[in-house]
């Protein structure tokens, strides 16, 4: 009797068993991606070359005069004014030479005097013979003939005594002194130091000749403007940038094209306040040409490459994947230039359309992805 009821129990815990619910089928994670919508706005076609600042003006500052050098008074790298003193040669002997001339002039002047007396007092007399009035009156043009030679003479003097005190003949910065106070330097020869005028600085830059027709095209329909009075604007970067922190306008094309390198050489003058272009320096030139065109750009890091072609994915409506291939344009900033692939129909975006910019590798082509943030 206790070995059936022991039956009944156990088959009654069989179908308790059986009647437990099965455990629910968990979809699988979905990747989380991040999404931009493409941004539309003008963009201007452009190229970029390499180009090199240069001082739009230099002085070299020579010795005028022989002597020692006495003082020196300004720093190494100073900004200087014109007509700033620089530089002082000892004046010694040439001051004495201006002293001498001075007397010189002021004998010549009382010899003048003296001869003009005499000639009008020969003048006068009724005795006096006409030999009499032209030797007194060649004495006196000869007074006045040896009084502009001493002029003349004391005005050399006096500028080889201004000599001795070297001045900026321009505004700029200066370089290092070449000659120590106690040294002797020697009359345009000795050259004392150079002055660089940055404000404005120029840069050059070549330009193949195919750009260089399609510029002259351009400038022709009045879309650019390339003269010395023209506006045409280029952006400049620095050797430690990414990006071009520097504009400048084109003023200057070449007049003919290197036969030798097949290019045109184009100047550009950059204000440069801050000093930050020093000449001699390398700089990224970026050239607009022609006007803007409305343009779709997506974010860099957007687009993916497979066997050298281009592709971003584009999460629709549904939350599905679709690939899309691309022709990839020009940058502007961190942002590129997307357009449609002529002849494929799953090619190109769409303004307002979501472009996955974050989780290219865990989605593919049909697969469902969830947005960050968004809850699954």
């Amino acid at each position: 009797m206790m070995n059936r009821a022991c039956a009944v129990g156990a088959i009654g815990l069989m179908l308790i068993g059986c009647s437990k619910p099965a455990p629910p089928v968990v979809p699988p994670t979905l990747p989380v991606v991040e999404v931009r919508t493409p941004s539309t706005r003008l963009v201007v076609d452009y190229q970029d070359f390499t180009g090199r600042a240069k001082a739009s003006d230099t002085a070299e500052l020579k010795a005028r005069v022989t002597g020692e050098l006495k003082k020196i008074h300004f720093k190494d790298g100073d900004t200087v004014k014109e007509g700033q003193l620089l530089f002082e040669i000892d004046p010694g002997t040439y001051a004495t030479d201006v002293d001498r001339a001075k007397a010189v002039v002021t004998q010549a002047e009382v010899l003048i005097r003296r001869f003009e007396r005499d000639f009008r007092r020969i003048e006068n007399l009724n005795s006096a013979s006409l030999e009499e009035r032209d030797r007194a009156e060649s004495a006196v043009e000869e007074a006045k003939a040896a009084a502009e030679v001493a002029r003349k003479q004391l005005a050399q003097a006096q500028r080889l005594l201004d000599y001795t005190k070297i001045k900026a003949p321009k505004s700029g910065r200066i370089g290092r002194h070449l000659v120590d106070e106690g040294s002797s330097v020697k009359a345009d020869e000795t050259l004392l130091a150079t002055i660089v005028v940055d404000q404005p600085i120029w840069v050059f830059f070549d330009v193949d000749d195919r750009t260089c027709q399609r510029l002259k095209i351009l400038t022709a329909e009045g879309k650019i403007d390339l003269t010395s009075n023209g506006k045409t604007p280029v952006q400049l970067g620095l050797p430690n940038e990414d990006g071009f922190s520097v504009t400048g306008v084109v003023k200057f094309i070449d007049t003919q094209i290197n036969t030798g390198t097949g290019t045109i050489t184009l100047r550009a003058d950059v204000d440069n306040p801050k000093g930050m272009l020093t000449p001699g320096l390398f700089l990224r030139v970026r050239l607009p040409i022609g006007e803007g065109k409305p343009s779709i750009l997506v974010p860099e890091e957007a687009i993916g490459t497979d066997q050298g072609l281009k592709y971003v994915f584009v999460l629709n409506e549904k939350d599905e994947v679709e690939y899309r291939y691309v022709n990839v344009g020009l940058q502007d900033g961190n942002e590129r230039v997307v357009e449609a692939v002529e002849g494929k129909d799953d090619s190109g975006v769409k303004p307002g359309e979501r472009v996955i910019v974050e989780g290219l590798q865990r989605v593919r082509k049909g697969s469902k992805a969830v947005i960050r943030g968004t809850t699954q």
